[in-house]
Parts: structure tokens; sequence; C-alpha cells
């Protein structure tokens, strides 16, 4: 009996390496071609594969001298910077210090006009606030912010359209900062990375050595500034906190009931339109596999479309969904999809810039394949 144990045991495991060697060898493939086809530099793929982490370094963090990307270089995720945002708001939420259908006005009364007095929480997470996607670049103190928010109008009615934004986020870092009285960077620290153990990521880069050269063109652009809305699109990772932050979308064992409780309702649908549901900062699309082809088809149009609330009684966690963000810098690229249920996700860091389509497509093909 000793024996046919030992035997079974020694068959689980050589599967097991079978099956991880022909992941990585799949991923290996995939990921140098497409690197190469694109012109991109270095790469960090992090990867839940049914609950089993693994992570792929590729390339170089900067090309003239040949440092390569290991799980301690930084890139810039941009955009999915929301992401971490949203869980601070969502925790707000359920602590219920806040409330999603709470006017924005309530929080910022002195930045805001009384124009904004109907855009709440949930429209700006949901992209529906009617904020264009970013201020005009000619901006530079806080005072030309606060003229700028003095004569904005909306370009319509809050709550019908999607129209991604920048400005959204930065609002919702703003009425984060006010209601708790502590700076966006301290929250992101105190309420997400201290917890879950993430220790190379944050607003500011302590250890440059580590940072890598972000590429545009295949020339070296410089690093990008904090500007005035950190809570959208300012943090820095690792490869190795990227694969911790992987987990906790997931919410696999080991992550903080409290922050698996703000995940799921960030990956809650409040809103529909004719191409997908929104979340909180999530893209959401249901039951992903009757799609598979579009989904694998992605558009690089930025688009503005019909949007409509989704009743409150329908507005439930679907694990079965594909969710995802992506991240744009000037010489950075980030993307993170997960299918909840099937424990499975991937993120991939670039410091490259391409077009959103090549990155989706990509990425959906090695999750979908897992």
């Amino acid at each position: 009996m000793l024996k046919l144990y030992r035997l079974a045991k020694f068959c689980q495991c050589a599967l097991l390496l079978l099956l991880t060697s022909t992941t990585y060898a799949s991923v290996d493939k995939t990921i140098t071609s497409w690197m190469a086809k694109n012109q991109i530099p270095g790469a960090a793929v992090l990867i839940y594969d049914h609950g089993k982490p693994h992570s792929y370094y590729f390339g170089y963090a900067e090309k003239k001298h040949k440092i390569p990307v290991n799980k301690n270089t930084i890139f810039e995720i941009a955009s999915f910077t929301k992401i971490f945002t949203s869980i601070l708001l969502a925790e707000e939420i359920n602590a219920r210090k806040m409330h999603l259908d709470d006017s924005i006005e309530k929080y910022l009364p002195n930045l805001l006009n009384d124009k904004m007095k109907d855009i709440t929480l949930i429209d700006l997470a949901t992209h529906t606030s009617g904020f264009a996607l970013n201020v005009p670049n000619e901006l530079r103190t806080n005072d030309e912010l606060k003229n700028y928010f003095d004569q904005w109008r909306p370009e319509f009615t809050v709550g019908t359209k999607w129209q991604y934004s920048n400005i959204n986020f930065g609002l919702i870092g703003f009425a984060l900062e006010k209601v708790t009285n502590k700076p966006i960077a301290q929250l992101y620290q105190a309420q997400l990375f201290s917890p879950l153990g993430m220790k190379d990521i944050g607003l500011e880069v302590k250890n440059l050595k580590n940072y890598a050269q972000g590429y545009s063109d295949d020339k070296a652009v410089p690093h990008s500034r904090v500007g005035f809305f950190p809570a959208a699109a300012a943090l820095k990772a690792t490869g190795a906190d990227m694969l911790i932050f992987l987990k906790t979308t997931l919410a696999l064992p080991g992550t903080p009931t409290n922050i698996i409780d703000a995940v799921h309702l960030t990956e809650t649908p409040f809103v529909s339109t004719s191409e997908f549901n929104q979340g909180m900062g999530w893209v959401i699309y249901p039951e992903p596999y009757k799609n598979k082809d579009k989904l694998l088809n992605p558009s690089d149009k930025m688009v503005e479309l019909t949007a409509k609330p989704i009743d409150k009684d329908q507005q439930k966690f679907d694990g079965n969904s594909l969710m995802d963000k992506t991240g744009t810098a000037k010489g950075f690229r980030a993307y993170i999809a997960i299918i909840p249920n099937k424990k499975s996700g991937i993120i991939i860091l670039t410091n490259r810039y391409v077009q959103n389509s090549k990155i989706i497509k990509v990425a959906r093909e090695i999750l979908f394949t897992l």
C-alpha cells in the first residue's frame, strides 16, 4: 500500500512538472514572438493558472547596457492604478463611511461647481460622469485646475453615456483624501500594500536602479510625472508585487477578508453598454467564451457609448465573467485580465508603448489557452 501511495505521489508530481513546463514553453514562445514583432525591449508576465502562480521575465529593462528584466524591475502601470483606487473606495463603501450614490459635491464643495451636483461616486467609478479624458495639457497650477472646474459644463446628461476619463478617478482620489484625512499615497500603503505584503510599489520610485527605461517608437522617453490626478494613473510596481495583486483580484486564500469584500464590489457590474458592462474601474464581459472570437480581435478605438444603469437587483458579482483593465504611459503598457471562478488571470507589463489591441489580444490568447 505504501509503495502504491508513493507511486501515486510520484506520478502526481511528474504530471505537475510536465504541465508547468508545457505552460512555460507555450507562454515563452508566444511572448518572445510577440515582443520581437512589436519591438518590445522587456516584459514581465504574471499568471495564475487555476490557482497556481507563474512568473516570466523577458528582455531588457534598459537596452543600451542590456540590463535584464527581473522580478524587481519597476514598471509604470499607468491607468491600472484605477483598480487600486477602486478597491480603496470599495473599502470605504463597505465601512459605510462613503456611499456610491453620494454626490461628489458632498466631498469637494470648494473645487466643483453646481453643475456637478448630480454626479455621484458611482458615476465617476463607471466613467459615466460626463468628464473628458483629461484636463487641458496647459494647466500647471492648482488655481488653474480650480478655474477649469469652475467653468466646466457637462457634454451630456450624467449617467447616459460611457466616456473614459482620468478626471473621474482623480476626483475619487481627492474624495478619499477628504474623508480619511490622509494623502492617497498613505492610503494605498496602509490599506492595500502593507496588508498584502507588496514591497516595491508606489507613486514614487525609491530604488531608481530598478526603474525600467520606457520606450516609444524605439526611443527612450522620460519617466511620467505624477500630475494632478495620482489616483488615476501614477503607480509604479514590480512584477513580484503585481503577482501578489493578481492573486488578490482572484480572491485566493491568504487575501484579507475585508480586501476580498472590496475587490468583489469593484468587480460587480453597475452600468451596461453595447460592448461590455462596467464595474468600478473594471471592464466586464459576461459569458466570455460565447464571445471569444470578438474578444480575441479587440479594437483600438476609444469610443463614447450609450450607457444605462443596471438595476440594483441585477448588480451581482459573477466570477465567470472576463474582467480586465489596461494601463497606458508614454513608454509603458500594462494589462490585466482575470476570470475569478477559474482562479486564472494574467498581467503583462512592458517598457514600450504598444497599441491597446496588441497587448489585449496576446494576453487574452494566453488566458483562454489556460
